[in-house]
């Protein structure tokens, strides 16, 4: 998630991570209420404001892409997420799950 990398980068940014997600969270109230949308607004007008939310988005995916591929910003990141897995060892261990069987029948 974005809380796990900005702490392997640097701990003291993850206030900056939750100022972000509140951000975002509130992004389309704002964008609603700078446009006036009501209930009683037309089509044209609610597509505008869904697009600005999903251009804003677009965006912000194509500057992550490009920190990641094309500089070596999340790599210190990513070296110490990686501390815990060993090479060669299994990430998830697989699960006793055996299933529970009782002598009744499904209410349909």
């Amino acid at each position: 998630s974005a809380h796990q990398l900005a702490a392997a980068m640097d701990p003291a940014v993850s206030i900056f991570v939750s100022i972000g997600n509140d951000f975002a969270y509130s992004q389309p109230l704002l964008v609603f209420s700078i446009l006036g949308f009501q209930p009683s607004a037309s089509l044209l007008q609610f597509k505008l404001a869904v697009a600005f939310v999903m251009i804003v988005c677009l965006i912000t995916g194509v500057i992550l892409n490009f920190m990641h591929f094309g500089s070596n910003v999340f790599t210190k990141a990513y070296q110490r997420l990686s501390y815990d897995v060993i090479a060669g060892e299994e990430v998830f261990e697989e699960v006793d799950s055996t299933r529970q069987h009782t002598e009744t029948e499904p209410l349909l």
